[in-house]
């Protein structure tokens, strides 16, 4: 039986970097080796990429070589001299350059089929304030925010206050893992966030604080997606920090299925769905929300290369659904191999 050449794109040189080695890990050790060859593409912080021809090889640190790229070439990755086979590439990247639709423009321009959302729909689901305009326009329920570029030097917290309420929650706006995302309750620690999130972006959110439960639902599919049930991150701290989702086993307890009724169930999955098929999201992604003390349910974000940790939400989601971890990733290559077939199918040039 033939093997389908898997190639994990992991790294990065975003401020996710780490957590996409983790994520990383996790798929690699979880790829059917009877149906798959996996090997790696690590980006390196300096922007290098280093390919290593299967999972020992990386896992052991041994044998990497710089990767070269020929655009037009039917097998456009080259390692010491050679072509590298890739039949899809299984991008674990999060953050910057990884889940905002660059890395995706260049898998276009290569022609090569791969995992997770394509170029639009990640660029879109990677601007918070974007992707709250399209789902307030859709009608889906998002948190009342205010976006501010670098350049604003009339941000006041009194008037803050008055559009928001006191404690807002400040983050960069393109990011993700909740970096620079710190939570203000009076003027002082405003301007602290305010400060710490422009490090990360040119453009911050400032978001009401909405009081109640975390719910993320996992999302699988192309044209006719589906939703998991939801499962729910019960916080032991403030909120769900960076340090609390990677760092702290003990900031926050993962709960999958979530307890709720099947009237709840179902609205979740309904607004999972509408959010990534408005998002024009395809192959996955995980929505997060929040459940106020009314039972009103807020979209807070989309994420379109969610966490492969042992305690991700995404995963483990579909797991309690019924789909095992191994099929998740069998069906997330079909789809992104399903997407680039359908698309080779269109017409690109154009003659007279």
């Amino acid at each position: 039986m033939n093997l389908l050449s898997i190639l994990v794109l992991c790294g990065g040189q975003s401020t996710e970097h780490e957590i996409s080695l983790l994520s990383a890990k996790n798929v690699m050790e979880q790829l059917d080796l009877k149906k798959y060859h996996v090997s790696v593409a690590k980006i390196d912080h300096d922007g290098t990429w280093y390919y290593f021809k299967n999972t020992q090889d990386y896992f052991s640190h041994s044998h990497s070589h710089p990767i070269h790229i020929l655009p037009g070439q039917k097998t456009p990755f080259f390692a010491e001299n050679k072509p590298i086979p890739v039949d899809c590439i299984f991008p674990v990247l999060h953050g910057t350059n990884g889940e905002d639709g660059t890395v995706q423009g260049l898998f276009e321009i290569l022609q090569i089929p791969y995992v997770a959302a394509d170029c639009l729909g990640s660029a879109i689901a990677m601007d918070k304030d974007i992707a709250k305009q399209l789902m307030r326009a859709a009608g889906i329920p998002v948190v009342d925010w205010k976006i501010i570029h670098q350049s604003d030097s009339t941000i006041n917290y009194d008037d803050i206050k008055k559009q928001l309420g006191e404690t807002v929650f400040i983050k960069p706006n393109s990011l993700g893992s909740s970096v620079g995302v710190k939570k203000a309750v009076d003027e002082k620690s405003f301007y602290a966030a305010i400060e710490d999130a422009f490090r990360y972006d040119d453009y911050i959110l400032i978001e009401k604080a909405i009081i109640g439960r975390e719910i993320e639902c996992s999302v699988l599919g192309n044209e006719h997606p589906k939703a998991s049930l939801p499962g729910e991150i019960i916080n032991h701290t403030e909120f769900y920090s960076y340090e609390a989702k990677y760092l702290d086993d003990a900031a926050a307890t993962v709960k999958t299925p979530a307890h709720l009724s099947s009237e709840l169930v179902l609205q979740f999955q309904t607004l999972a769905i509408k959010a990534f098929q408005t998002l024009r999201c395809s192959g996955m992604a995980r929505v997060d929300f929040f459940l106020d003390n009314n039972n009103k349910i807020y979209i807070n974000e989309i994420n379109t290369i969610p966490g492969f940790t042992n305690i991700s939400m995404y995963p483990k989601n579909w797991e309690a659904s019924g789909l095992s971890y191994p099929a998740l990733l069998d069906e997330l290559i079909r789809l992104g191999i399903k997407r680039f077939e359908r698309k080779k199918m269109l017409t690109r040039v154009f003659s007279v």
